[in-house]
């Protein structure tokens, strides 16, 4: 079927409540369209997006992600739905020390997240992974369009009794996410994830299919199994350090941690202001560092998002 003018009805009511884009997103309208299209819609949305704000040539800083090799980084992205590489460890150990400090709100009884994504990027090494230039050209490649930071998140689980109503909340079970049209998520570990202790898993290429008749929401790991191939359930094993670039349209999940805790760090970067559901309407960020201060000044489109709170 041809959705042609739903697209363009999407794009004219995008362009016409530019200035209020909060209530154009209520109803999350994207959703349905990506599903209709079989996500070439969200391809669609990032073309409109650079088209009408262009892309940005990033600095060359001192890279904390080695890897630039970025034509086969995004083939690894649009394929198989991830890219994995890694970071100094010693600066998990850095980062993981400083988080201890911040508010954490129990998500579950086995899950707890931090209070305020503010507090997560006034840690100076944060701030420098998110004005990292490969990280950066990592995801504007994969994004077709200049990324906004829309979410800087630390997660920790640990063991505990559950149940089905305690896997969903946790996101413990299959889903897509939709944050937006097009977005990346990072997830980097601070601590060795072994399978006792909560590995991240992937369904490999399926940011690319939908299932007919799929419906929305948690799916069983049968119904996974049933609908994907077994050597495509992926469930990434890691030291500290490891960090995942992902599509998070494709099926994904965390799993229940058996023994010890499972610490991660989340940053989304998407093509518009987050909007979603239970997240902030910015980043309130109190100590910026010299770097973050000067790629705010000179890449202003990606930092949007994030509020400098001067005291």
């Amino acid at each position: 079927m041809n959705y042609q003018n739903n697209i363009t009805d999407y794009l004219n009511s995008y362009l016409k409540n530019i200035n209020n884009l909060e209530k154009f997103y209520i109803n999350k309208p994207y959703r349905s369209l990506a599903f209709r299209t079989n996500f070439k819609f969200c391809d669609i949305m990032s073309d409109f997006m650079r088209k009408k704000y262009g892309l940005y040539n990033f600095d060359i800083n001192n890279e904390i992600i080695k890897d630039n090799n970025f034509e086969n980084i995004n083939h690894e992205l649009n394929t198989s739905g991830y890219f994995i590489t890694n970071i100094d460890p010693s600066l998990c150990d850095t980062i993981l020390d400083k988080l201890k400090k911040i508010k954490m709100e129990n998500r579950t009884p086995t899950t707890l997240w931090c209070e305020d994504m503010g507090e997560v990027l006034n840690i100076a090494e944060i701030q420098n992974l998110v004005t990292d230039s490969n990280l950066l050209t990592i995801v504007q490649n994969f994004l077709n369009c200049k990324p906004i930071l829309s979410q800087t998140n630390y997660w920790k689980s640990i063991t505990g009794k559950t149940n089905d109503a305690i896997l969903n909340k946790n996101a413990q079970k299959f889903h897509r996410d939709f944050d937006h049209e097009k977005w990346i998520k990072i997830f980097i570990y601070l601590n060795d994830i072994s399978n006792d202790n909560g590995p991240h898993c992937f369904v490999k290429g399926s940011q690319n299919k939908i299932i007919p008749n799929e419906k929305w929401g948690r799916q069983d790991d049968s119904w996974i199994s049933q609908n994907f191939n077994k050597d495509d359930i992926k469930c990434f094993t890691g030291k500290k350090g490891t960090i995942i670039f992902e599509n998070t349209r494709g099926f994904h999940k965390g799993t229940h941690v058996l023994e010890k805790e499972r610490n991660i760090l989340q940053l989304e970067f998407s093509i518009n202001k987050q909007y979603a559901s239970g997240y902030p309407k910015c980043i309130n960020l109190k100590n910026p560092s010299e770097q973050f201060k000067k790629y705010n000044k000179k890449y202003p489109y990606v930092y949007q998002y994030v509020n400098i709170v001067n005291d």
